[in-house]
């Protein structure tokens, strides 16, 4: 079998890791239990499929180049990450801890947000240092790049529109005008559709007010920052992406092949 599936002279101790953990996936897919029954039907499929893609890329690289493709578990850690939190969260948290969780996630965002905002007006006194080439500071917040910032932007502020009270309003508004500094057209895509999603559970003076605050930011962005939307990188990324995906609609190219190409 292992000749058939292309991985002859692989050695006899990794033909025989790689079979043991072709068994194991099955039998992890199949299993009883019931928190693995908990989960969704379509997480335990989405996760087997990665693992039998990321143990085939593996077993393939591992018998033809003779070394351990390492960055391909990077993907995979990632997937079994998601899997482990949504287990976890099933098991751990109940309806009157979600809301208090919510409540300090969002009061944390607050932090990040004023700090951010500092880095705005070129007031940073942490990241300066690391920084010396640029003339003024990088708004980044703690997360190292404006696309990684705008990811975490984008899911505070659908955060923040739900929490009770008027106030959240003001770092809603202002979480839009640091996401728009950013110039991620992932990240505003992403912040547009998390408005408009949490608005729709809102009261209606709530959700008047979030699009507002949404329109404004795209207004600012257009009249004060004709750049924001550049196309250059995530646009043309994006356009790369989907002639991929016409190459392959179903199984795509495996874990970690985005990186590589």
């Amino acid at each position: 079998i292992s000749q058939f599936l292309g991985l002859k002279g692989i050695e006899l101790y990794h033909a025989q890791a790689a079979w043991a953990h072709l068994g194991i996936i099955p039998l992890w897919l199949t299993a009883a239990h019931p928190a693995r029954q908990a989960v969704p039907a379509p997480l335990r499929w989405w996760f087997a499929w990665v693992s039998l893609l990321t143990w085939g890329i593996w077993t393939y690289t591992v018998a033809t180049q003779k070394q351990y493709p390492l960055p391909l578990l990077m993907g995979w850690g990632h997937c079994l990450s998601a899997y482990l939190f949504f287990q976890a969260a099933l098991a751990a948290w109940t309806v009157e801890f979600v809301p208090r969780l919510l409540r300090v996630l969002a009061w944390m965002g607050v932090v990040i947000v004023s700090y951010t905002l500092l880095q705005a007006f070129n007031l940073d006194q942490f990241y300066r240092d690391l920084y010396t080439g640029n003339p003024r500071d990088l708004v980044v917040g703690v997360m190292g790049t404006p696309s990684h910032l705008s990811a975490y932007l984008a899911l505070l502020i659908p955060l923040f529109l739900l929490q009770p009270g008027r106030g959240w309003m003001l770092p809603t508004g202002v979480a839009w005008g640091l996401l728009l500094l950013t110039q991620s057209a992932g990240g505003l895509a992403a912040a547009t559709a998390g408005t408009l999603l949490a608005s729709w559970g809102c009261q209606r003076r709530r959700a008047f007010t979030a699009v507002l605050i949404l329109l404004v930011a795209f207004g600012w962005g257009s009249v004060c920052q004709p750049g924001f939307l550049n196309p250059a990188g995530r646009l043309d990324a994006w356009g790369e992406y989907l002639t991929l995906w016409r190459d392959r609609p179903i199984t795509g190219f495996g874990p970690g092949f985005i990186s590589g190409f």
